[in-house]
């Protein structure tokens, strides 16, 4: 059972992409167990291998292009 759903809608932020789940997963958030989802639009700046190499437990959405919000 989850306790907290997490989605980040992402484009072409990768380095504040990665600040903030690096902060998500060391916050630890009282104990709470996590699903995290990132929603990216089509980014072409390697958010999206970032995410697959440093947090493979991130259900990625990968977008044909860029949707917005």
């Amino acid at each position: 059972m989850t306790d907290l759903s997490i989605i980040i809608v992402s484009y072409n932020t990768q380095a504040l992409l990665k600040q903030t789940l690096e902060s998500v997963y060391s916050s630890r958030l009282n104990g709470l167990k996590l699903e995290v989802f990132v929603a990216d639009n089509a980014s072409t700046d390697g958010s999206r291998g970032l995410v697959k190499r440093n947090f493979p437990q991130v259900h990625l959405i990968k977008a044909q292009r860029n949707l917005g919000f």
